[in-house]
């Protein structure tokens, strides 16, 4: 089996459980617009469970700063926690 590396870049962050979807709506939109962010959404939009409905990712455009982005999540009171998730390899 041959080990195949898709490179993307992410940022995975959670909201605090006291922020409401709308809220959480108008800072996905104002995150959408930084110019590091490619495309930023809830990791599962369809669920059901209010601690998956917190969680979201921002794929971001190749020449990003993912440390940075991190920083710039963190300082918006409204999310709980900002990370770069482990890096993963797809076996083909």
């Amino acid at each position: 089996m041959q080990s195949i590396m898709i490179s993307m870049l992410v940022v995975t962050f959670i909201f605090h459980s006291d922020v409401s979807p709308e809220q959480q709506e108008t800072i996905l939109n104002q995150i959408n617009r930084w110019e590091s962010v490619q495309k930023v959404t809830h990791l599962n939009p369809n669920a059901t469970h209010p601690e998956l409905l917190r969680m979201c990712n921002a794929y971001l455009v190749d020449r990003a700063d993912q440390v940075q982005i991190v920083k710039k999540l963190m300082d918006i009171p409204e999310i709980e926690l900002a990370e770069i998730p482990a890096k993963r390899s797809l076996i083909n």
